[in-house]
């Protein structure tokens, strides 16, 4: 749950109740509460560890921030029902800082130079890049590996101390202040890294830029749309440079491809550092593609990584990995991203960037700048554009629709996209999109009948819909009621019969079966 802690005067008095683990003054953490509470609810329950977020305007002219950190944590009595196993992230608005509170039960593991690591690591770029709600997801991903240590009883001293050892040319202290960082420079080195011959030659080009830390996105290696996403990065810090090429360039890997789509494949196995990278040939040459590879290849609760399953194209290529359906959301054509219209989609995308310098509440600049954002996975950024454009024309059903798609593709906030399609729905009843979405996010909250109604209204519109008919036989399934069974069999042998070779029947075969 989250809570508001509302004027700065009232959290100084103010107690956590036992279901709050998020406490936001400033509105940081509001875009991402439902994905963020998901997985502090996750490491308390896994491993009896509270993790408490708190977002405050100031620390004020009584305190320091050491000092309210240490306050609020014995005030919102932190872990105290989980033996002291508890931590506090706090990020303090006006002086730009942030600070973990760790516990004393936890004081041999989460080290001064844990902390200070993860938040140098993970926050200082975002910060400078306006995506500071992305980086606190990033250290809970960080916090969680850590206590997944503790869990597999491996958090000895010997093994602490000697995973800190790589912390110390990154400085330790559990405490920052954003404000002192700098932008890094750009060095002028974009032909050092052309695109390649080979999705081999790819990736060692792309490592040699880690190697070289390389902070220019126009860099030939990357698809074009890729070298906007990497203007946010900047601005990372050298360690995370060393730690790319530490976890990445000895490891054995095999090339899996076809005509223009490429994996630079560790093996099916645990471990963030095992995910695939993904590359494409394009008329530059092959390159690395960072819009796929943000919307297929993602990482689960540490050490799980898995592939999204949808109508892409690496699909075939990737059919050795763990798969997940956590965002197989119904695609309209003007939904679907080719890395082949790149060129095209740049330029729309920069003269959108400077018409909305000039005019900051264009709604039409705002709604198409954040539907070409949501098309390319371009952050947060997009949901902020679209919500601006839904402060000046509400419940445009364009905006509620990209909406949609972004929570559930940045952060599976299937709960926040599925208010957004309600609405979308009651607007235009006459999209059959609308209505598959609909289902499938019912489907994916554990409705299984409300999905039903969803697909049926859906295939009313579009009857012979593959995705609809698919994903309604899958509800029947889930649902499991008298006579779901043989329902969606019908289903199934019905889709077999409309279309044996595509994907998603095959899918469904393996489901069923």
């Amino acid at each position: 749950m989250l809570m508001s802690l509302g004027g700065c005067s009232d959290h100084q008095n103010k107690e956590r109740p036992a279901d709050v683990l998020i406490l936001d003054e400033i509105g940081i953490l509001q875009e991402i509460s439902e994905s963020v509470e998901k997985q502090l609810v996750h490491i308390r329950r896994d491993y009896d560890l509270e993790v408490v977020l708190a977002a405050v305007t100031t620390t004020g002219e009584k305190e320091t921030l050491k000092e309210m950190t240490a306050r609020l944590f014995s005030q919102w009595h932190v872990g105290r029902n989980y033996d002291g196993r508890g931590l506090l992230l706090l990020f303090v608005d006006r002086e730009k800082e942030i600070r973990i509170e760790v516990g004393m039960a936890l004081e041999g593991v989460f080290t001064d130079l844990f902390t200070g690591y993860i938040e140098n690591k993970q926050l200082k770029s975002y910060y400078l890049s306006d995506q500071l709600e992305i980086g606190l997801v990033a250290v809970l991903e960080e916090i969680e590996a850590r206590a997944s240590l503790m869990a597999r009883d491996e958090a000895t001293p010997n093994r602490i101390n000697s995973r800190d050892l790589k912390f110390l040319s990154s400085g330790g202290g559990a405490d920052v202040a954003l404000s002192d960082y700098e932008p890094a420079a750009i060095t002028d080195v974009a032909r050092q890294y052309p695109a390649a011959q080979s999705p081999d030659e790819a990736w060692q080009t792309l490592i040699q830029s880690w190697r070289d830390k390389n902070r220019n996105p126009d860099i030939g290696v990357y698809t074009p749309v890729t070298r906007l996403i990497y203007r946010a990065y900047v601005s990372q810090p050298n360690r995370r440079f060393e730690q790319d090429v530490q976890s990445w360039a000895d490891r054995p890997y095999e090339i899996i491809q076809n005509e223009d789509y490429a994996v630079v494949f560790f093996g099916n196995k645990k471990g963030w550092e095992n995910a695939p990278f993904l590359f494409c040939r394009t008329n530059e040459g092959w390159q690395f593609d960072m819009v796929h590879q943000r919307k297929i290849v993602r990482m689960g609760r540490a050490p799980f990584w898995g592939i999204e399953r949808g109508e892409h194209p690496y699909i075939t290529l990737l059919s050795r990995c763990p798969y997940w359906m956590g965002q197989d959301i119904p695609r309209r054509e003007v939904d679907l991203y080719e890395v082949a219209d790149d060129g095209s989609t740049v330029k729309k995308i920069l003269a959108l960037e400077q018409q909305l310098k000039a005019n900051p509440n264009d709604f039409a600049t705002l709604l198409e700048l954040g539907r070409l954002y949501t098309l390319t996975s371009m952050g947060q950024q997009r949901i902020n554009l679209l919500n601006k454009a839904n402060e000046l024309i509400q419940d445009h059903p364009d905006v509620l629709w990209n909406l949609a798609i972004a929570h559930v593709d940045a952060h599976y906030q299937y709960k926040t996209a599925l208010h957004l399609m309600d609405r979308y729905v009651r607007i235009r009843p006459e999209d059959p999109f609308g209505h598959f979405y609909r289902g499938y996010l019912q489907f994916m909250e554990k409705q299984p009948g409300k999905a039903i109604k969803a697909f049926k209204e859906g295939l009313t519109l579009e009857p012979e819909n593959i995705y609809g008919l698919c994903k309604l036989a899958r509800a029947y399934h889930a649902r499991n009621e008298r006579g779901d069974q043989k329902r969606a069999a019908e289903i199934l042998a019905r889709v077999m019969k409309m279309a044996p070779h595509h994907l998603r029947v095959k899918w469904l075969k393996d489901a069923l079966q």
